[in-house]
């Protein structure tokens, strides 16, 4: 029967401090990172991707900015874990299905980020070809490029 002083500790552990080895202390050292821990990523940077293309349909630009932002600290993480695994390539083999798992959440994340990319491009292609017509020839104010017009803008097309 467990009491408080070997709760959450193992039935090893508990024989072994009974018969007087001080192995009550929990191990400091963390467990290294799995594929689990891979997966739990994986399915965030899904969750990125849908708020990110949610905000490109609403043209959210802080939402966007925000997916940026959560997608570029899941990368850090991503590559952290994978340089760790990477590192240990023994260190224990995987079951089937997470590695099946891990396949098709790779394949979601990348078809999703292509996808809010192209649509990311697309945007940015829109927004130019804007300013390049309010630009235009009678509107030469608009625009990084363009000096100032010596005619106000708005009578500059009134002949």
């Amino acid at each position: 029967t467990a009491n408080a002083d070997t709760e959450g500790y193992s039935r090893q552990d508990v024989d072994l401090r009974s018969e007087g080895a001080h192995a009550m202390t929990p191990d400091p050292t963390p467990s290294p990172p799995s594929l689990a821990d891979e997966l739990d990523a994986l399915r965030e940077a899904c969750q990125v991707l849908a708020r990110e293309d949610e905000a490109l349909s609403a043209f959210d630009m802080q939402g966007i900015d925000r997916a940026r932002a959560d997608k570029e600290r899941i990368d850090e993480r991503l590559r952290a874990l994978v340089a760790e695994r990477r590192a240990r390539p023994h260190a224990g083999s995987h079951p089937a299905t997470l590695l099946q798992q891990h396949r098709e959440l790779c394949a979601q994340v990348r078809e999703r980020a292509h996808r809010n990319q192209l649509r990311l491009e697309a945007m940015h292609g829109a927004v130019r070809g804007l300013v390049q017509a309010l630009r235009g020839p009678t509107n030469p104010g608009y625009g990084a490029s363009a000096t100032a017009s010596a005619q106000p803008v708005l009578t500059s097309c009134i002949e």
